[in-house]
């Protein structure tokens, strides 16, 4: 998902481009959503999943940083 920095980075630059190259631009996000297309769940609930990830990754960053 975009943060709203690379929005409007991604923005700016499509602005400086001419019409067909910002068409092509349309065309592979497209392309690369059709191939990489997922079902992202918006839901602000945590899972046990959720939690037991975080749980690892906040093991491991404080194993990293000893």
């Amino acid at each position: 998902m975009l943060t709203t920095t690379q929005e409007t980075e991604i923005l700016t630059l499509l602005r400086t481009l001419p019409k067909d190259k910002v068409d092509e631009v349309k065309d592979f996000a497209l392309f690369l959503k059709t191939k990489y297309q997922s079902n992202i769940d918006y839901s602000t609930e945590w899972t046990d999943e959720d939690l037991a990830d975080f749980s690892n990754a906040s093991l491991n960053y404080f194993d990293d940083q000893e």
